[in-house]
């Protein structure tokens, strides 16, 4: 059965996942400071958004895909809000850049099916793509919100597009030394292999760790805690009883071949080999 409704999203386990185009340019953004909301499904949306009536493109079970069926549990949207990192490119800006390149056919956008904005006039409209361009006045405004197609959930064309470099001559620190693709395709799986472990929906809507980051910092915390530990000192009766057990187990062998004598010199020989390796 179909899930198209809150509730039925929270008995199927909360699943939730971003779409690549809508993930990727929220990443480079977010790269250079700027505020997508949450990073852990990014785009999913808050309790006025999932119990929206029709659930909206802020959900796994939109009621409003386009072209195609919702792909759920797919997030088709997000939102670039305020505040606007220092010296980076206003909301207004960055907003006409984006309608400007969809406008001109550039490809990196090919999965933009709506967005909403504000211009220099202080205007805020909804601009839309299915798929020929028609433009209204829109209501939502203090941010941009991206909606992309259901025919581009998997698509890698955003990957590399950075439409703050192109304004502003920046780069962005460290975001593409990995291919793109390889860098979605990775978080896209942790996010299948974690989002189990209680559903989304059991974590706080905004700025909330997903388990995997929470398992991550237990980690990061036993290591800190391991290192900071003094280095082990064994006494020489340690080692000599060490030494004689492993002496013990070679008798034990049942194809020992060692008489008396050699086994004590073998006892003596690992006794010197196990205080070498304790004592650095």
């Amino acid at each position: 059965m179909a899930v198209t409704s809150y509730t039925a999203w929270l008995a199927d386990g909360s699943p939730a996942h971003a779409a690549f185009p809508t993930r990727a340019l929220a990443l480079n953004l977010h790269a250079y400071g700027y505020n997508i909301g949450r990073t852990d499904v990014i785009g999913l949306g808050d309790e006025r958004h999932l119990l929206a009536d029709p659930p909206m493109d802020h959900t796994p079970y939109s009621a409003t895909p386009w072209p195609g069926a919702q792909p759920y549990p797919y997030v088709l949207a997000f939102d670039i809000m305020t505040p606007v990192p220092a010296g980076m490119p206003s909301l207004t800006v960055l907003g006409a850049k984006l309608f400007a390149d969809k406008q001109a056919g550039r490809a990196e956008l090919a999965w933009l099916k709506y967005m909403n904005w504000t211009d220099s006039a202080g205007r805020t409209w909804h601009d839309s793509w299915k798929p020929t361009w028609y433009r209204t006045s829109s209501t939502d405004t203090g941010h941009i919100h991206l909606s992309g197609r259901t025919d581009h959930v998997y698509s890698t064309v955003a990957a590399t597009y950075d439409p703050i470099a192109e304004l502003s001559g920046a780069t962005m620190p460290d975001v593409n030394d990995l291919y793109a693709w390889q860098r979605i395709e990775a978080i896209t799986y942790l996010q299948d292999a974690f989002s189990g472990a209680g559903g989304f929906a059991d974590l706080p809507t905004k700025g909330s760790k997903v388990p995997f980051t929470t398992a991550l910092d237990e980690i990061r915390a036993g290591v800190r805690t391991l290192i900071d530990r003094p280095p082990a000192a064994f006494t020489t009766e340690q080692v000599t009883a060490m030494a004689g057990q492993v002496a013990v187990a070679l008798v034990a062998a049942e194809d020992n071949p060692l008489t008396d004598a050699e086994l004590a010199a073998v006892a003596a020989k690992v006794k010197q080999v196990l205080a070498a390796a304790l004592s650095g």
